[in-house]
């Protein structure tokens, strides 16, 4: 994806992240009204950057900035920080797009409903 392409997409869903805030310290809550654009775009993100790539722009929208004012920090394993600004967190999952072991995104398969062993071995372990 082109970074021009990328920056718009970040700004615009910052801008309605805002927009969402801002009505809710109203007293306005419309987070059931836009769950299905959210998923919707996080879908895209996994379909296009895969899960990992798509957890890193998750994370930089929903978990980065903190109450402190002071954003969480990520760092590569050398210990370089990665994922700080826009610019960074397209060129990091740019490049898990077109790492050798990149792996497509795949929707979930159809969850089984819970049997009666399932119960019976989760309530056996928190009572056991």
């Amino acid at each position: 994806m082109k970074f021009e392409v990328f920056e718009k997409i970040m700004a615009t869903l910052q801008a309605q992240q805002q927009k969402s805030y801002e009505l809710c310290r109203m007293g306005i809550d419309l987070i059931n009204y836009e769950d299905g654009y959210s998923e919707a775009v996080s879908l895209l993100f996994r379909a296009y950057y895969g899960a990992e790539g798509a957890d890193w722009i998750d994370w930089y929208m929903y978990e980065r900035e903190s109450f402190a004012n002071d954003p969480n920090a990520a760092t590569d394993a050398a210990g370089n920080p990665i994922c700080y600004d826009i610019p960074s967190l397209w060129k990091y999952v740019e490049e898990i797009r077109v790492s050798v072991d990149f792996e497509e995104y795949s929707l979930p398969g159809p969850k089984r409903p819970l049997s009666q062993s399932d119960l019976e071995n989760l309530f056996g372990r928190m009572l056991g």
